[in-house]
């Protein structure tokens, strides 16, 4: 058995993003948590930290970064119930609610321009709540808010182009208000609204682009064409298959491209006279572990582009589903059917739910980290409220657990999974049991909480599959993230003609990410001129962003507390069919300490079980003798910052030395055990 020529590099700093290779491809790797490796290294992100508690039933329009009377850098938020119009203030680390008196529907959209009524040069904020909502509604920057009842103009959304203030009316129709004129008076608009496509597909965004709007509807990216006799907007991508939502997450960088995130997880990028997709992996393989998924919220600085992917982008109706509704008495007939058929004309009504002995019971043969719903009709709640979840514990026992809510208690399609570190499963008190003759299942239940589902209808039901931790105690957050159960955030960087992904940063007590914003407001996370603030249904995240923060160069960082793991592409070491065994494993990098702790993961591909080792906190960190034998080699790293230091610690390689494998030739016979599940593993 020949003793393995040259070293076999399964990891070398990570720059050319992240995706999945059955060898070292291009310099990248498979997975992060919280790991930033655009500098050619794994480096500890300082970040996502919550920075205040914060509770937003819908997703925000528009997020505005703006300043006060005295220049302080502060972020509005509008938003609301129905019922309620909210603009939420953050600045200086503190939130504050301003609720708008006599206003009583959610904020959709915003925009900051100019002109208080009297002077054309007062720069002020503009709200709106939709064409057939309240008001548009003025804010100066003192906080006093204005409104015409009398005369008064409403809008769906609100943007600016240039010296102009345009409105989406109708849902799909676009106009300008007359320059230098007050927009809060319904007079003062043009009057001219011109069509965007059709009303099935409504304008999700408004952006500017060459002084021009460009409009991203569910059906494409439409430009304004001023040149015919009547002025139109043209649709640039008449190849999109329409959806509602495509274009929610929209954006332009300030780079002369326009983003258009797709409902399937694509991203468009539009730029003068091109299009190119440029969407995560598009050029690389991908695997089950490969994050990948929905993508609802973009924004940028001056040189990265940020994207969040929603949790539940791995979701099945196998695995013997079961839903079933309690208000008084079980539903009759089962909607498991309904609910698992795949047509839009199906839906089970929920409506009636509304105190915590009124439940919602998704059941599965295999143990799973959450379920997904898709709204036919979202509820149109009045008051903000929660869930009372727990799990089956048999014999007709449950135990509750604290659930992370991505619907808004079912306002909008997503996620609704169990606490990401507690795998209930894996504790051995998650237990099969009936529920209304449905027998030997793994049950979760929901009740609302101080909450009624008004209009609520799910069209259709999901659950995420399990995926068990490496290791409960060392790896608690790997289950769970590859799972798709967790929001991720992906940074990318334009490399020539294409954008270079990584996979950055994971939400690990969140629901999906409602907004984000590149701000020069601070907190006590932030660090030099920029902060990266993320807007979830519970909190408001911060991580540092720029140039003074990048993890080479930040000084004193706070890593400690947050976990970091990555993700190795597996290794085949260039003879897919060989057999192999490692005697030897080695990870290089730089500021390990005493207090820190990295502990390394591994599996061949036929084998049962990852194998670890902890308590490193020197570099180069050697394993010996790697039990076991495959044809691929999987290896990951989990790595805790035990305090605040001058540096933290980072990953530069993880290689195979030179005549430390030994190839075994080809094998062909089975190497492994059979596996129970693919979830297994």
């Amino acid at each position: 058995m020949p003793q393995g020529e040259g070293d076999i590099i399964l990891f070398d700093g990570g720059l050319g993003g992240y995706g999945w290779a059955t060898d070292q491809l291009q310099h990248g790797y498979h997975w992060a948590i919280n790991m930033d490796c655009r500098n050619g290294r794994a480096d500890l992100v300082a970040g996502p930290t919550r920075v205040r508690a914060k509770s937003l039933q819908v997703r925000p329009g528009v997020i505005l970064d703006w300043a006060d009377g005295n220049d302080i850098p502060e972020v509005l938020i509008p938003h609301g119930l129905a019922g309620s119009s909210i603009v939420t203030l953050f600045q200086d680390d503190t939130t504050a609610d301003e609720a708008i008196a006599d206003d009583s529907a959610p904020l959709l959209g915003g925009a900051i321009y100019r002109h208080n009524a009297s002077d054309e040069d007062v720069e002020m904020a503009f709200f709106c709540s939709g064409t057939s909502g309240d008001e548009i509604i003025s804010r100066t920057d003192a906080a006093s808010y204005t409104t015409d009842t009398a005369s008064g103009a409403t809008a769906d959304l609100l943007a600016v182009i240039g010296p102009d203030l345009w409105r989406v009316i109708d849902g799909y129709k676009m106009e300008k208000l007359t320059l230098n004129n007050n927009p809060l008076v319904e007079a003062n608009w043009s009057g001219v609204r011109i069509h965007v496509g059709v009303p099935s597909n409504p304008i999700n965004k408004v952006l500017e682009f060459g002084g021009s709007p460009v409009c991203l509807t569910g059906a494409g990216i439409y430009t304004y064409n001023v040149a015919p006799t009547t002025a139109r907007f043209e649709n640039r991508t008449p190849f999109v298959r329409a959806h509602p939502e495509n274009g929610r997450g929209g954006f332009a960088d300030g780079r002369g491209r326009i983003y258009y995130p797709t409902h399937s997880g694509r991203i468009l990028v539009f730029s003068f006279n091109s299009l190119s997709q440029q969407g995560p992996l598009r050029f690389q393989e991908i695997d089950r572990d490969t994050p990948y998924g929905r993508i609802q919220e973009m924004t940028a600085d001056e040189e990265f582009v940020y994207a969040a992917v929603d949790p539940g982008f791995v979701k099945t109706q196998q695995l013997g589903i079961s839903v079933q509704i309690f208000n008084e008495s079980f539903a009759s007939p089962d909607p498991t059917t309904v609910l698992t058929d795949g047509k839009g004309t199906t839906n089970a009504d929920v409506s009636a739910l509304s105190d915590v002995d009124d439940y919602i019971y998704i059941g599965a043969d295999e143990p799973f980290w959450g379920v997904y719903f898709e709204m036919h009709t979202p509820s149109a709640i009045t008051t903000a409220g929660g869930w009372s979840a727990s799990y089956s514990a048999g014999s007709d026992t449950w135990i509750a657990f604290t659930e992370k809510d991505s619907t808004m208690i079912l306002h909008e399609s997503g996620a609704i999974t169990f606490d990401t570190v507690a795998d209930v499963y894996a504790g051995g008190t998650w237990l099969r049991q009936d529920v209304n003759s449905v027998t030997n299942k793994y049950w979760i239940r929901l009740a609302p909480s101080s909450v009624t589902l008004t209009s609520a209808k799910i069209g259709e039901a999901y659950v995420i599959p399990y995926r068990p931790s490496y290791d409960t105690s060392t790896f608690p957050d790997t289950g769970a993230a590859l799972a798709g159960a967790m929001p991720k955030i992906l940074v990318g960087q334009w490399r020539g003609q294409n954008i270079i992904w990584h996979d950055w940063l994971t939400l690990q007590s969140e629901g999906k990410v409602l907004g984000m914003t590149v701000s020069r407001t601070t907190t006590a996370e932030s660090v030099g001129e920029q902060t990266l603030y993320l807007m979830t249904s519970t909190a408001i995240m911060a991580v540092p962003v720029g140039p003074d923060a990048l993890p080479a160069r930040a000084a004193w960082p706070k890593t400690n507390g947050i976990p970091h793991a990555i993700g190795f592409s597996g290794n085949n070491f260039g003879s897919p069919v060989n057999v192999k065994s490692v005697q030897k494993l080695v990870v290089h990098g730089g500021f390990l300490q005493a207090d820190d702790n990295l502990v390394v993961a591994y599996r061949w591909d036929q084998g049962d079980r990852w194998y670890t080792s902890d308590q490193h906190s020197q570099f180069p960190v050697v394993l010996e003798t790697l039990e076991g034998q495959g044809r691929e080699l999987h290896v990951a790293v989990q790595l805790s910052d035990g305090s605040i230091d001058a540096h933290s610690p980072y990953i530069t390689h993880a290689i195979v030395p030179e005549g430390s494998w030994t190839d075994h030739g080809p094998l062909h016979e089975n190497l492994g055990s059979d596996f129970v599940a693919p979830q297994a593993i």
